[in-house]
């Protein structure tokens, strides 16, 4: 079964933590980013990035949750390692930074997602 990683502005944290439990509920694995919302000093802070990377290394697909097209500065670092490592980048939406779309290969809603990696594996 595929691996998703799970990104998204920290503003979408409530988001984010549903799309993993339904993912987990339909039996696909999923990684979260890092759970702490808190200001890091500048070590903990690429600390967190690393392991961050670490983690999209692990997934298949990385998946950006965002409830109006925002991504920020994390994310699209998180969308442009993904790209390089060959990682599918799907969205749930259309992305407001224009540029951003181009690396995006499709777009779809938490359950669009479940059939489409469920249909992977038939």
């Amino acid at each position: 079964m595929k691996t998703v990683f799970l990104a998204g502005s920290r503003r979408f944290s409530d988001n984010l933590e549903n799309v993993f439990k339904l993912l987990e509920k339909a039996g696909i694995s999923a990684i979260k980013g890092r759970d702490n919302t808190g200001i890091l000093n500048r070590e903990d802070e690429m600390k967190a990035h690393q392991e961050m990377l670490r983690r999209i290394d692990k997934s298949d697909i990385v998946y950006i949750v965002s409830g109006d097209g925002y991504i920020g500065k994390t994310v699209a670092l998180e969308i442009g390692y993904a790209i390089g490592k060959k990682k599918e980048v799907i969205s749930s939406i259309a992305l407001t930074e224009a540029e951003a779309n181009s690396f995006i290969s499709k777009v779809m809603n938490i359950e669009e997602l479940i059939e489409y990696i469920k249909h992977l594996y038939q």
